[in-house]
């Protein structure tokens, strides 16, 4: 009898010890990844709406407008090697960048960068993800950066 109590004891202490686990918690969930693309054109803070991004005969473009699609900025960036690593912008180069001004619904201005430099800092089979600056015609295009979600 002595040795049932103590079976009971030690059985009820173990049991009560486990509990049914909830499963992992990750207090850092990854939030979900987005196309985006943002910049500062002329020191004022943009943020491109209907962001879209493409690829055809090994051309990445990803574009974006104003959320007034009839009147603000468009900025489009078109990149042959999306390999990590830092690229000289030019139009005699394999990186284009356009910035665009729309008015009304037409096109007007539209400049090509000249100068300026695009980094990718993320390339995997998911996401491409980088920044840019530069100059194109009247645009001095600064913080740029962009996600490509693939």
């Amino acid at each position: 009898m002595k040795l049932f109590a103590i079976i009971v004891v030690v059985s009820t202490v173990l049991l009560s010890a486990c509990s049914k686990d909830g499963g992992a918690v990750n207090p850092d969930p990854t939030p979900a990844l987005t196309t985006t693309l943002s910049a500062t054109i002329n020191g004022t803070d943009w943020v491109g709406t209907n962001v879209v991004s493409i690829a055809a005969g090994g051309i990445r473009q990803i574009t974006g407008g104003s959320a007034n699609l009839s009147s603000g900025y468009q900025i489009s960036v078109q990149m042959r090697n999306i390999g990590e690593g830092t690229y000289n912008v030019s139009t005699a180069s394999n990186w284009f960048s356009v910035v665009r001004y729309e008015n009304g619904g037409e096109s007007t201005d539209p400049q090509f960068a000249t100068s300026g430099t695009v980094t990718i800092t993320k390339s995997t089979s998911e996401v491409i993800i980088g920044k840019f600056e530069g100059t194109a015609g009247s645009y001095v295009v600064t913080k740029g950066a962009f996600t490509i979600k693939l």
